[in-house]
């Protein structure tokens, strides 16, 4: 639904790319071992980014960009979250059984905010056969963050530009701290309907009102989409196979190629 000759050439190019990352993951063959939170955080999130990479292809596709936009702050927090996970390497595990517990938290939070008093017994019952035990588990700790290490700080942007063993010296905290502002706090706009959101649906003044579709400006939209899923799903994969130790050449290699979608759209605008 673009215009942009560039931008429907980078669409096809980037679902190539995605697709050739996800045979080389499958070809690592990995087992997700019992009782190993690591496995299942990382496994469950390289998952997920895959899923969101393509929802935001599709919704750009169908001339959603805006929406697309929005949800490409989804696939950064996998990515922030990864790299939160293993820049630590002897906290890993640690971090990843504290993102797993955390829902248990919340889950038990929210329950006892909505439990009719007359129901709890059926309800506690309903919750241990799902695996959450309410008297072994304290909803209070729900009021703070999944990585209680860091108190009340904000998870996202400490995850965004903490020290990380491949940093190496091209992603400096400057250039860390640009990745925070343009991927994450940019769509974050459009997470959460403020003004910069709603540009693309301007009305003419004095014309009567009739719901808007995105105006031609959907195109600038849809390049800003191109960041996250050119660099924060390929380092969600790199992340978790950091933590896991697996090395690929494979996976290395498609990197670069991910940075030539990008450079090949700035060098048309």
């Amino acid at each position: 639904m673009f215009d942009d000759a560039q931008i429907i050439q980078a669409t096809e190019l980037t679902r190539t790319r995605i697709s050739e990352m996800e045979i080389e993951v499958s070809a690592l063959k990995i087992y997700p071992r019992k009782n190993e939170p690591y496995d299942w955080v990382a496994l469950l999130m390289i998952s997920k980014a895959f899923a969101l990479s393509r929802a935001i292809l599709v919704l750009m596709e169908n001339g959603f960009p805006d929406e697309a936009f929005g949800l490409s702050r989804s696939l950064v927090e996998c990515s922030f979250t990864m790299r939160f996970i293993t820049a630590d390497p002897e906290k890993r595990d640690e971090r990843a059984r504290g993102f797993l517990i955390y829902g248990k938290y919340e889950k038990a939070y929210w329950f006892e905010k909505i439990l009719d008093p007359a129901l709890k017994e059926e309800a506690e019952k309903f919750l241990r056969e799902a695996g959450i035990d309410l008297a072994e588990t304290d909803s209070k700790k729900a009021d703070g963050r999944w990585a209680r290490e860091l108190g009340r700080s904000s998870l996202t942007y400490k995850a965004a530009t903490c020290d990380h063993p491949l940093d190496g010296d091209t992603n400096t905290p400057q250039r860390r701290e640009h990745h925070y502002a343009i991927h994450y706090h940019g769509p974050s706009a459009f997470v959460h309907c403020t003004e910069p959101s709603l540009a693309n649906y301007m009305h003419e003044t004095g014309v009567q009102f009739c719901v808007a579709q995105p105006s031609q400006q959907e195109d600038a939209t849809a390049r800003k989409c191109f960041l996250p899923l050119c660099v924060d799903l390929y380092c969600v994969v790199r992340y978790a196979m950091f933590g896991f130790q697996i090395p690929s050449v494979k996976l290395t290699e498609l990197g670069p190629k991910f940075i030539e979608i990008l450079n090949a759209l700035e060098n048309s605008r």
